[in-house]
């Protein structure tokens, strides 16, 4: 049901705007709706929908914290744009192999935040000249706490939204047969 990707890239979008600004980079609900993405899509449906949402902001609709344009990926905080897709995928690919248990909901989230944030820190140190110390300060502790919540608000939530999905994909596959 590739028609959800759109759905989640509009939420992925909405998210950018529900912020809270403590530092250099604002704590957004993007990466909630990333999660919810990966729990509750299949692997091809989820990476589409952060793809459209970059795409989105590639070609100049303003659904970065920065606005939209190439310019975002190429600033500092460039690298958790582009690690994106990839996060996305790692833990979409986890829940997808192991099932949607609890167990394997929150590995599949705690790995994703992993790849976005090697993907965040390392383009940070290397745009902006920081140690790799100094990056993980400012591009990652403010916001481990923010994170922690919405994977905990993304393992309270999921369950529901991915069963609805699941109920739909069987009621639209028993009405093609």
């Amino acid at each position: 049901m590739y028609i959800l990707s759109p759905l989640y890239s509009a939420l992925i979008a909405i998210g950018t705007f529900i912020r809270i600004d403590i530092g250099v980079y604002p704590i957004t609900l993007q990466t909630l709706f990333c999660f919810l993405a990966l729990l509750t899509l299949r692997p091809k449906e989820a990476v589409l929908s952060t793809l459209i949402y970059l795409f989105m902001g590639l070609i100049g609709i303003p659904v970065f914290t920065a606005g939209g344009s190439i310019a975002a990926f190429l600033a500092p905080s460039g690298g958790f744009l582009i690690g994106m897709p990839f996060s996305v995928l790692i833990g979409s690919l986890i829940v997808s192999k192991k099932g949607h248990k609890a167990l394997w909901a929150l590995l599949a989230l705690l790995s994703s935040e992993i790849v976005l944030y090697l993907f965040g820190i390392l383009y940070l140190k290397f745009t902006s000249g920081m140690s790799l110390y100094r990056s993980f300060m400012v591009g990652a502790l403010p916001y481990l706490t923010g994170d922690a919540i919405k994977i905990g608000v993304s393992l309270l939530v999921y369950k529901p939204i991915w069963s609805q999905i699941e109920r739909i994909r069987k009621r639209r596959v028993s009405i093609s047969e």
